[in-house]
């Protein structure tokens, strides 16, 4: 990374890690299961148009809908595998 030429990455410091960057929609907790599934309905359909695709493609991105319930699995997973790579690379915590 040109800005800090002196930090190895994590593969040149031996760490094996892939970061797969992601979006979601999150609603407050307590919003009724109705809305949600709604929205995940009209969002699921939005990421479906052609247009839509194509504008994402555009900018580099893939689209990929999933299940209410998805993203907070995803995110616990991720939690886990950074605390991984923390205790592995050393990083203090407190």
């Amino acid at each position: 990374m040109p800005a800090l030429p002196d930090v190895p990455t994590l593969a040149e410091a031996g760490v094996a890690y892939t970061i797969s960057p992601w979006e979601a929609l999150y609603f407050p907790a307590g919003v009724p299961r109705d809305i949600v599934m709604k929205m995940n309905a009209k969002t699921v359909n939005a990421l479906g148009l052609p247009d839509v695709i194509a504008r994402f493609s555009g900018l580099g991105l893939q689209t990929q809908s999933s299940t209410p319930e998805e993203p907070g699995a995803l995110t616990r997973a991720e939690i886990a595998e950074y605390a991984r790579v923390i205790r592995e690379i050393g990083i203090p915590q407190g």
